[in-house]
């Protein structure tokens, strides 16, 4: 996505540093400490179980992928140095990089890849499996070749890859009796020395990277730090050398600040509302089984309101999983204006009488505002909203459970628009938090599948108009990455994707 244009799109990421972890005094001296705020605690570490964007942020200096993303979003080699597609497009064949050693010790090879590409398609809880659920088996050709065999062409396969289904980590972690979270390893320019839940992950240089000398900090302090006002005075008062998910209201005093710097990008990410339309007992009567409620309450919503009032005007608003300026937008699709007239006639006709809705969101400023303001709107048109705040990981396990009505919440973004939709909406994908399951089905399989580009955009805007019609998820803007350091930081590159990379900077 945006491989052609960049775009005011937005995403929210989560990264500040810190200091403050007890360290001994020889250390304190000599050791080089890079200090990143984050927004939220991390769920998991393990890559076929994790979900959080903020996990992903710390699983970048963590783990390498087969394949990584540049800033201009194509894909570039990591542990795979290339890869190539058979002409029937039923296998893609990757060459690894020789001599790259997990944190603890093993070797990264071939046999390694396939454990990893099989845990994902096997293990019962894993999130990984609709990702790559194309994947039939991977073949190893010899320690450095690994060969996947594919179920049908599957266009989206590097994309993934070049993700957290494409992390590669040592099986013996992966095989910890404790979990791979007791003792994460992988090939990465760092490792875990400490997480303390809720508070900090302290990582510290692997000395067996194969990229160790692009890498200048001896340790990387990731801490947890809720409060966008509380990540910004940390940074001014240099308890921080980055702060992401700065609030854009504090930009401008950012930029006249001669200490500081700031990042105003494009990203990847959409924030929307999630109903839940069949997952357990925790739905909503009303809106559970109402396509018309649903139009209406995404009508009730003034999505420019929004944008002005919360993001200074910084944000996009939308109505779709891909954001203006990707080729795989729908224009015949545009953002709705808000019409509470509409919203009326929709509720009247649908016969229910003041439909109410419980919709969770997560306990930050940015959310808190957003969700006040929609319920404000939605009163207007007929509809009571509650809103409930809960701490972050709070919020992910009542979607995955099924015990929530409706949740606002963001979707870190992927390159492919494979990312966006099958992975969120797909019948059988087990990041399907709503359960819906409905006629655009068929044109996401087929998306997935077709590899010309003309025909996949034809695809994709088949399954746009049959969710726009249905609104289990109501799109409401494309969110800025802002992301903030002090004027000492150098080399620190911009990625749309809101991943930190750390190569090279000093």
């Amino acid at each position: 996505m945006m491989r052609s244009k960049r775009n005011p799109l937005v995403v929210l990421a989560c990264v500040v540093l810190t200091v403050g972890t007890a360290i001994p005094a020889a250390m304190a001296q000599t050791a080089s400490v890079l200090r990143i705020g984050i927004q939220d605690d991390p769920d998991l570490f393990d890559p076929a179980r994790a979900y959080s964007f903020v996990g992903r942020i710390v699983l970048t200096s963590m783990c390498n992928k087969l394949v990584d993303t540049a800033p201009d979003l194509s894909f570039v080699p990591q542990l795979a140095l290339s890869w190539d597609t058979a002409p029937d497009g039923m296998s893609v064949t990757f060459k690894l990089r020789p001599g790259v050693k997990f944190s603890d010790g093993a070797d990264m090879d071939a046999e390694a890849v396939a454990f990893n590409i099989e845990r994902n398609l096997t293990l019962p809880t894993s999130r990984r499996r609709s990702e790559i659920s194309a994947v039939d088996r991977v073949e190893v050709i010899d320690p450095l070749t690994v060969r996947f065999q594919l179920k049908t062409p599957f266009a989206p396969l590097v994309a993934q890859l070049s993700d957290r289904a494409g992390i590669i980590a040592s099986p013996k972690a992966l095989q910890n009796p404790a979990g791979f979270d007791a003792d994460p390893a992988c090939s990465g320019p760092f490792k875990m020395l400490q997480r303390v839940a809720q508070d900090r992950i302290v990582l510290v240089r692997d000395p067996l990277y194969w990229d160790r000398d692009h890498y200048h900090f001896d340790r990387v302090e990731y801490r947890v730090i809720t409060d966008p006002t509380i990540r910004l005075v940390n940074l001014r008062t240099g308890q921080l050398d980055l702060a992401e998910r700065v609030l854009a209201s504090d930009v401008g005093a950012i930029k006249a600040n001669p200490t500081l710097k700031v990042i105003v990008g494009p990203s990847l990410q959409y924030v929307g509302i999630t109903f839940n339309i069949a997952n357990g007992t925790g739905m909503s009567p009303d809106f559970s089984k109402s396509a018309a409620l649903r139009e209406a309450f995404s009508l009730s919503i003034d999505r420019d309101a929004i944008n002005q009032v919360v993001f200074d005007g910084n944000a996009v608003p939308g109505n779709q999983p891909m954001p203006p300026g990707s080729r795989y937008y729908a224009p015949d699709r545009p953002v709705p204006q808000r019409d509470v007239t509409r919203a009326k006639a929709l509720i009247a006709s649908n016969g229910t009488l003041q439909p109410s809705l419980t919709l969770n969101l997560q306990n930050n400023a940015d959310q808190t505002q957003v969700g006040e303001m929609i319920q404000a709107m939605a009163r207007e048109a007929g509809i009571d909203v509650k809103l409930q705040a809960l701490e972050f990981q709070t919020q992910l396990q009542a979607q995955s459970s099924g015990n929530f009505q409706a949740s606002l919440i963001g979707w870190s973004g992927r390159v492919d628009p494979d990312g966006n939709t099958y992975t969120l909406l797909g019948c059988t994908s087990p990041t399907n938090d709503g359960r819906w399951c409905a006629g655009a089905e068929p044109d996401l399989l087929a998306g997935r599948a077709e590899v010309n580009p003309t025909k996949r955009i034809s695809e994709y805007h088949a399954a746009f108009r049959t969710i726009l019609g249905a609104n289990p998820i109501i799109y409401l803007y494309y969110p800025p990455l802002i992301v903030a350091t002090t004027a000492k930081l150098v080399g620190f590159t911009y990625h749309p994707d809101g991943l930190m990379r750390l190569r090279d900077v000093r």
